[in-house]
Parts: C-alpha cells; sequence; structure tokens
C-alpha cells in the first residue's frame, strides 16, 4: 500500500532516523525493514476493452524532476532540522539574470531601470517594522539596536507607530523589540525570538 507523503516520510532505528524531503506531494510506501520506496508518477492505462467508462485513461508520459533531500542523523537532529530543512526545500532562492542596457554599463547618470517582471508562481513577500530606519550597512544595525534607539524619534518604541504603546503579543513588532529576531516560520510567518539574548 501506498500512502500520501505531503513533505516527508522517514525511517529509523533505535539509534538514528533517515528523513526523506521532497517539494511536492508524492505516494510512499515501505516494503520491508529499513526500506522506503516513493511513487515518483503514476500512470493509469484504461483496461476495459468495452469502453463503458469514458475518459479514464491517464496516460501521462511527461517526464518529472522531483527534488529530494535527504537527512540522517539521530532523531532530535533530524526532528529539529525536517521542519526548517523543508521550508528551505520548498522556498529556495531564485536567481535571475538578465542582460545590461548600454548605458547602465557605462555609469552614465540615468539610473532608471526597467521593472523585472516576475514569473507567476513566484510571490514576492517584504516583511517590515513601521517606523524602522533600513540601511544596507548591518554594522549600524547593530550599533542601533545595542543602544535602544529602534525607532525612528517621535514614534513608540512596542509598535514604531505615533501616540500611545499599545500590546500586540506575538506581534511581529513586538516580538523584535524583545528579544533578536531569528526567522520566520511556517505556517503563519510568526518569527521565533531568542529571549536569551534579548
Amino acid at each position: 500500500n501506498y500512502y500520501p507523503m505531503v513533505q516527508s516520510a522517514f525511517i529509523q532505528s533505535r539509534r538514528s532516523r533517515l528523513v526523506l524531503l521532497s517539494e511536492q506531494a508524492h505516494g510512499v510506501s515501505s516494503q520491508g525493514n529499513g526500506q522506503v520506496e516513493v511513487m515518483l508518477h503514476r500512470r493509469l492505462v484504461n483496461n476495459d476493452p468495452a469502453k463503458i467508462i469514458a475518459d479514464l485513461t491517464l496516460n501521462d508520459t511527461s517526464v518529472v524532476h522531483p527534488v529530494f533531500w535527504l537527512l540522517l542523523g539521530s532523531r532530535n537532529l533530524t526532528s529539529g532540522l525536517r521542519q526548517r530543512s523543508g521550508l528551505a526545500l520548498q522556498h529556495r532562492p531564485v536567481v535571475m539574470l538578465r542582460e545590461m542596457s548600454e548605458t547602465a554599463r557605462r555609469g552614465s547618470g540615468s539610473r532608471q531601470q526597467e521593472a523585472v517582471t516576475l514569473p507567476p508562481s513566484i510571490h514576492l513577500q517584504i516583511l517590515s517594522i513601521p517606523g524602522w530606519k533600513y540601511s544596507s550597512n548591518h554594522t549600524e544595525h547593530l550599533r542601533t539596536l545595542q543602544k535602544g534607539a529602534t525607532c525612528q524619534p517621535g514614534t513608540q518604541p512596542i509598535t514604531g507607530q505615533r501616540g500611545s504603546p499599545q500590546s500586540h503579543p506575538g506581534s511581529f513588532r513586538s516580538c523584535f523589540f524583545q528579544g533578536l529576531l531569528l526567522e520566520p516560520q511556517e505556517p503563519l510567518l510568526e518569527p521565533t525570538c531568542n529571549w536569551a539574548q534579548a
């Protein structure tokens, strides 16, 4: 019997675990002790000679290119890495290359560039904090955080908004100001805070 594998499947012994991660759903089965079988693609051929049931044939001969990652280690280690690695596999970075125009190569004063069109499968998400002054200089951000000046002048330290401070438990902003933001996590993109470093 095959069972649905949405993102991961594993086999384990008393000391170690092998985790199989996939970027898309597959069927998975264990035919024997220590074995995992993954159905990459299915092909159903209609064996109804009388053609009583119409349009049952699924004779898809397309080539599939599945991507799998394997994690091997102790149960504790692979349990911690499974979710993070699964997210990394499903949201791999996209690199788009394009030719620069002649004026951009020569470094002319005009810096206006054409807009980049993203493929329909890519959704751009920007996480920002109201009131935060952004800079590409990471050292400057660290100095600002160490001083405790996390908002622009005239804004409140909890919400970054003008007016009275309000508590937003569990929100992105309050977590950022109470601890060090490590990473957003699935499924609600709630941040993980390291309270020991706060």
